[in-house]
């Protein structure tokens, strides 16, 4: 199975927001307050490997913030993400790495109770 390339971009964080630069393109941002679901898609396309996201969408519902794995600074989002989002379900994580299919899978809701 061929290796992923690396995602073109970066992803960063600060206390009120998240950041995703793609060259040539104006930044996306999504408010940690405006977060409303986190997930992780997972999509396989013949003999490529399978490309995950993390998907990051607003309270609202119809603003998503996409952030592939492997891009520049995913992984200080992932370990800040799992510090502010309560409830962040590390376990669905594991099995979308895993996953043999295309899917998705939930990793944080802000309905979800806190523990």
């Amino acid at each position: 199975m061929p290796k992923a390339a690396i995602p073109d971009g970066s992803v960063s964080s600060d206390p009120e927001e998240i950041r995703v630069q793609s060259s040539g393109r104006d930044a996306d941002i999504i408010r940690w307050s405006d977060i409303g679901r986190l997930a992780i898609t997972v999509r396989c396309d013949g003999d490529a490997s399978p490309r995950l996201d993390w998907i990051l969408e607003h309270v609202d519902g119809r603003t998503t913030l996409h952030v592939p794995m492997g891009m520049a600074g995913e992984h200080d989002l992932v370990m800040t993400m799992q510090v502010r989002l309560h409830g962040f379900d590390r376990m669905a994580v594991v099995e979308a790495l895993s996953a043999p299919k295309s899917a998705r899978f939930e990793v944080w809701d802000r309905s979800w109770p806190l523990e």
